[in-house]
């Protein structure tokens, strides 16, 4: 038996053969789709899973996996793995923290020390290795059923005969008789076409994406495998890639393999279509298992298998696809002309040269995965981290998913002249290219200036619609599907991470892979939903999707610019498309169908009820600020003595929040009048379930305004009594009340307030002696504070009269306020001297006293550290906090509202509740700061 350190080299070696970073996988794990017909047949990157087909011929590489060798090679697995564990524990042992070299393997690093630069810490990689082990696809005998459907689907398609080129009426004609709708994108094409329709084998078929290049993981959803089918250049004409000729062309293509897979009588399977990354220029064909349980049944492997189409390279000019230039001309033009401007349509052009960059797209990550042995698992990081924060590579999803995320990390690790050295290494290790990974996407602002790799001199449009990371030697923007609006929550993620990631006290693995952020409840804190219909907009219309994506466009711009500084995020989001049957065309958007406009907000800013414009002196600004807010808009003169232009919310409605008075409003007068009639806007959904949980324009703390000021005078009247036998040295608050935590503002029991007196050496020194100084002391602070003040009403109370060494008396002190309609103010006042503490510590060590007197003595010493120490210190802690954090109070008084309605207030100590409140805002990892804080610390805990 070779030994263990060969071994386990043998196994990398295996591993780092086959590419990463799954090109496909478009559908539903997220990744692009790649096309392997033109690389070396000896790399051994598609070794199982290969289908090739070139021009016809019968070359096929072989997809069969020997379950005998599986076997085998699983065993060999498993003892290397367990090898490799005791090596790792010997190792540490052995070496300590030992100098790596810059460049080095995962199965180098298994052998050592982590230090913070190549993992967070020895933990942080121990859990690491874990989650991957978890997560990678086992790739066991589950998946040979769909790997023989993929053969046969290969076998089926290179037999399908060659069609006749046909006008567009008779190949939709001859598709309808076979079952089959071809699913033209909007808008469809004109009935007068001149060009034709035609169906040749395809140039190549290939396995490709994260299945075969074993980068897919797990997932409830099931796996994709992505099968291309490489178009033949014969079917394409030089000016195909105008006016959606090409695209039409491709759907037309597309419906001859369903067809042809459909007329198949020996083979049987569930055909349906569906849009590749929510694009419906780019129609897929999805294979699903027919559950007969014949031959061709792989039901039992969970994995759906989607065929998608590509285009060969060299069919149309580089420079026509640039995200600068028009592919869409007015009828009847398509030739440019230097006298007609024309609109660029970066979308558009973008979404073509994907079609031709599948290729090249493998091939860079390929050779990314050969050069860099942590290339592949830092891949999977990513694909984590996205997952658990709701990103994927569908338009609906935010346009960034497996493959943008592979894309992006291996393009920066290729050089760019001119920028110095690359920002990641090929020598890194899968955490630090995540991590470096992160710090680019929160460093740079893409949406604002765009970054181009090795492409100096291509312009990009001016628009500002989408982020720019511009891939000059492939000709692609890998960010085109990406909105302002979900590169904006990319950014602000990647930040959060990259500040998550910086903790020194954590290493915060929960909050990076395991704590998921997808959950719109817990990320934002308002929502408005919008029936499409109420936009305006006709789903039947051809150019629906054009003025679906201007007017989300629209509405995102308004609401930034008249929210400004109220909100910190915002989203918009719509039902993702389904699949549809071959038999039928792509079913449009029902008009009842509601946009999603989700607002988090800053706490400290949301209800400001004022919002200034700009001086009356900068007339051009001044202007432009009417014209945008119209009738709301008015000049006033402020104490300052500035004169600017503002809007002025009103509050005087409290069930309207000024949130939502200024999302309807400038919806209505920008967007569409109907909006304010179909609109449902939720936000502070839980004001009503605490008393005055929504003061518009105020702090959070503001409804406990009038019982701090109550106590600031107690104590200013207290030290102001000259009669006293010692001088107060502090007045201390105690109670939930006197630090903005009660669920009340205003309760009718008492507020507890602690009272320490200047050091006297007249104080006895005995416990029971103290107690009854104490006493006598509350007696004359109520008589003077009564005499001097009618306004307060003393009382001496009793407690404890069993325990004699725990605190005996109080003083119950209420301010009468005289006013019809305001409640009087009642504390609990007593009296801390220090000197009980040591008298008690004293006869805990005393061994001459019973079990039963120094029992009782360590309950009377842990009393006294709660009441007149640790509640002190947490009081004012709170106090502090709730004072910073605009939105703290109002979620511990709801959480605590929660633990009364569930019973659960007797069983758990309220201070208690407020530290796991504060430790969700100190703490907010992964998600941001924002008012739902209360849903997030019942999910931490379970408790949702």
């Amino acid at each position: 038996m070779a030994p263990a350190t060969k071994r386990r080299k043998l196994k990398h070696e295996d591993e780092s053969s086959e590419p990463d970073g799954s090109a496909a996988d478009n559908h539903v794990d997220g990744a692009f789709p790649s096309d392997n017909d033109e690389r070396d047949v000896n790399d051994g990157s598609m070794d199982d899973l290969e289908l090739v087909s070139d021009n016809g011929s019968s070359t096929e590489a072989s997809l069969e996996e020997d379950d005998e060798d599986e076997d085998i090679e699983e065993e060999e697995e498993v003892a290397i793995e367990t090898v490799t564990k005791q090596q790792r524990v010997a190792t540490n042992a052995q070496d300590g923290g030992k100098a790596k070299p810059h460049r080095h393997s995962d199965a180098q690093l298994q052998d050592g020390t982590y230090t913070a630069e190549t993992f967070k810490s020895n933990v942080f990689k121990l859990q690491v290795d874990e989650l991957l082990d978890q997560v990678k696809l086992k790739y066991s005998k589950k998946e040979a059923s769909a790997e023989n459907a993929m053969r046969t689907l290969k076998i089926i398609i290179e037999q399908l005969p060659s069609r006749e080129p046909q006008l567009l009426a008779g190949a939709e004609t001859s598709l309808k008789a076979s079952g089959v709708a071809i699913p033209f994108p909007s808008p469809p094409p004109p009935t007068d076409v001149k060009y034709k329709f035609r169906y040749e084998r395809p140039a190549s078929i290939n396995a490709t994406g994260s299945y075969p290049l074993k980068t897919a993981t797990r997932s409830e959803e099931g796996i994709g495998i992505d099968l291309v089918v490489t178009m033949p250049k014969a079917i394409f004409q030089e000016k195909d890639y105008l006016n959606y000729r090409y695209f039409y062309k491709r759907a037309f293509y597309l419906a001859c393999l369903a067809a042809g897979i459909k007329k198949s009588k020996e083979h049987k399977f569930k055909l349906s279509f569906d849009c590749l990354n929510g694009n419906q220029l780019q129609p897929i064909l999805v294979v699903r298992p027919n559950g007969n349980g014949d031959g061709d049944d792989f039901s039992n492997s969970k994995c759906r298998i989607d065929i998608l189409l590509a285009m060969p390279e060299g069919i149309f000019p580089d420079a026509k696809l640039l995200p600068k230039a028009n592919c869409i001309r007015p009828k009847g033009d398509d030739i440019e002309s230097d006298n007609k401007p024309l609109t660029s349509t970066p979308f558009y052009n973008s979404t073509l040269r994907s079609e031709v960059t599948v290729t090249p797209y493998l091939k860079l990550l390929h050779s990314s995965a050969a050069n860099c042995d942590a290339f592949q698992d830092a891949c999977i990081l990513g694909r984590i981290w996205l997952k658990q924060r709701g990103f994927g590579s569908g338009l609906r999803k935010g346009g960034f998913g497996n493959f943008e995320w592979a894309a992006l990390m291996a393009l920066l690790m290729q050089p760019n002249p001119g920028a110095g050295a690359p920002p990641l290494s090929s020598g890194y290790s899968s955490y630090q290219l995540f991590k470096g990974t992160l710090q680019f996407l929160a460093r740079h602002d893409l949406s604002k200036k765009a970054f181009s790799l090795q492409a100096r001199d291509v312009a990009f449009p001016k628009s500002g619609l989408a982020p720019i990371f511009f891939d000059g030697p492939r000709g692609l923007n890998i960010l085109f599907k990406m909105t302002t609006w979900s590169y904006a929550q990319l950014h602000l993620e990647a930040k959060i991470s990259v500040d998550t990631l910086g903790d020194v006290l954590f290493d915060q693995f929960d909050s990076i892979f395991i704590l998921r952020t997808d959950l719109k409840r817990y990320r934002y804190d308002a929502t408005l939903e919008l029936p499409i219909g109420a936009l305006g907009l006709d789903p039947t219309q051809k150019s629906y999707e054009d003025q679906l994506a201007g007017t989300c466009q629209k509405i995102y711009t308004t609401l930034i610019r008249a929210l400004t500084d109220r909100v910190t995020a915002l989203d918009l989001s719509l039902r993702a498309h389904s699949t549809w049957s071959v038999t039928t065309s792509r079913p449009s958007d029902d008009a009842r169908d509601r946009l999603l406009i989700n607002i988090a907000t800053d706490p400290a800013n949301a209800n400001r009820t004022v919002d200034h414009g700009p001086s009356a002196e900068n007339k051009q600004e001044a202007a432009s600020f009417r014209k945008f807010w119209g009738d709301k808009s008015e000049l006033r003169r402020f104490r300052d003595g500035s004169i600017l232009e503002s809007v002025v919310w009103s509050t005087k409605d409290a069930s309207v929040s000024v949130l939502e008075h200024i999302v309807l409003y400038i919806l209505a007068k920008h967007v569409n009048d109907g909006i304010r009639e179909n609109a449902h806007f939720t936000y502070d959904s839980f004001a009503g379930v605490i008393s005055s949980g929504r003061l518009q324009g105020q702090s959070g703390v503001t409804a406990f305004a009038p019982i701090m000021a109550a106590f600031t005078q107690l104590e200013k009247d207290i030290r102001e009594l000259e009669e006293l036998p010692l001088s107060v040295r502090h007045i201390r608050g105690a109670d939930a009340q006197l630090r903005y935590t009660s669920v009340d503002a205003q309760q009718s029991t008492p507020a507890s307030i602690v009272l320490q007196l200047e050091a006297s050496a007249r104080w006895p020194d005995d416990l029971c002696a103290i107690q009854r100084t104490k006493i006598a002391f509350l007696l004359k602070l109520s008589e003077l504070l009564s005499a001097s003040h009618k306004t307060y009403k003393a009382q001496v109370g009793l407690e404890n009269p069993s325990q004699p060494s725990q605190n005996q008396a109080f003083l119950d002190i209420t301010l009468k306020t005289g006013k019809h309609g305001v409640p009087d103010y009642a504390f609990r006042l007593r009296i801390h001297h220090d000197r009980e503490a040591t008298l008690l510590e004293r006869q805990l060590k005393d061994k001459t006293l019973d079990a039963q007197s120094r029992e009782s003595a360590a309950l009377a010493l842990a009393l006294y550290s709660r009441d007149f120490l640790r509640v002190l210190s947490h009081t004012q802690t709170v106090q502090n906090l709730c004072t910073r954090h605009t939105a703290l109070s109002p979620a511990i008084r709801l959480t605590k509202r929660w633990f009364d309605s569930h019973l659960l207030s007797p069983h758990v100590a309220p201070e208690l509740i407020e530290l796991l409140v504060i430790r969700t805002f100190l703490q907010p990892h992964p998600l941001a700061r924002t008012f739902m804080c209360h849903d997030r610390l019942l999910t931490d805990a379970g408790l949702d």
